[in-house]
């Protein structure tokens, strides 16, 4: 898969979710995830050396039961290491009857929602690298929609743009000359209509 979303002929956006889920092993092993740290951080550095612009985002669970400051360090350190630019961060909500549910390690409220925060605030400097790699490009863009002149849509990679435009750009695929980062999206110029 990865080769064929390299390969311009073919037609497959560069984008992936791959759910970390944890940087611990421990961690991971107790969620009954048959992947470890090492394997997740090489799958994704792979996907990244491999697709050219790939975005690849990942959902982050904190406070599982048991979840130590080490096995949060370990999640902190695999998102800071890895090429992962979209985060979904999850604090641990128990259900009942899961198999988690029964574990008697169970973390302080406190502590998920720093963690929480930390890893949120690492996974929002990441996106902002990403953005800030493709300033200066022109790129593609399928508007989804807008209001008062404004029209946002997505490159291939995810990456969200809004552009100024007095015509109606919904379900429009445009070239955009990208010049700005505000917030959660990038700015740009339209090239061509």
């Amino acid at each position: 898969m990865l080769d064929r979303m390299a390969d311009p002929a073919h037609r497959l956006a560069p984008f992936l979710h791959v759910p970390m889920q944890s940087g611990s092993d421990r961690i991971l092993a107790a969620m009954r995830r048959n992947y470890t740290r090492a394997d997740y951080g090489a799958l994704v550095r792979r996907a990244a050396d491999t697709v050219p612009d790939l975005a690849i985002g990942a959902d982050i669970l904190v406070g599982f039961p048991g979840e130590t400051d080490a096995d949060f360090c370990d999640s902190l350190a695999l998102l800071r290491e890895s090429p992962v630019c979209f985060t979904h961060v999850f604090k641990y909500s128990e259900r009942r009857g899961s198999a988690a549910s029964r574990l008697p390690e169970k973390t302080d409220p406190a502590a998920a929602s720093t963690r929480s925060g930390a890893l949120r605030a690492l996974g929002a400097a990441k996106l902002r690298a990403f953005q800030e790699r493709h300033l200066g490009r022109t790129m593609e863009v399928l508007f989804e929609g807008g209001h008062e002149s404004t029209w946002r849509g997505h490159m291939g990679n995810y990456l969200e743009v809004a552009v100024r435009s007095a015509e109606d750009m919904t379900n429009r695929l445009c070239r955009v000359a990208l010049d700005g980062i505000d917030g959660e999206f990038m700015t740009g110029e339209l090239t061509e209509l």
